[in-house]
């Protein structure tokens, strides 16, 4: 969790991950959701999502550039993650003054 939680932004994948710490990537996914409770993918997306609410409240960059820069190659991909984990767009999130 903290490798992922400092190196949210790169784009990774599971196997990376279970190379990375030597382990099978099977293995890594089990532990990783008993664990956790959730699977990589969505603590991967939770975290970049908590780190995008962050910067649409504090910067006044576009909603593309944060999507990239908390690691999203996709604008759409972005707005989808963030409107299933915060209930609303990101646009949305920031006009109405991201309370």
């Amino acid at each position: 969790m903290d490798y992922i939680d400092e190196r949210y932004s790169d784009r990774f994948s599971l196997a990376d991950l279970a190379r990375r710490f030597s382990l099978d990537p099977a293995y890594l996914s089990r532990a990783f959701s008993k664990e956790t409770g959730s699977t990589v993918v969505e603590y991967v997306n939770k975290v970049r999502i908590r780190k995008s609410y962050a910067l649409l409240k504090r910067s006044r960059s576009s909603v593309l550039d944060i999507a990239l820069a908390v690691g999203y190659n996709s604008l759409s991909h972005f707005n989808n993650y963030f409107r299933r984990i915060m209930g609303t767009s990101p646009r949305e999130f920031r006009n109405r003054g991201a309370e």
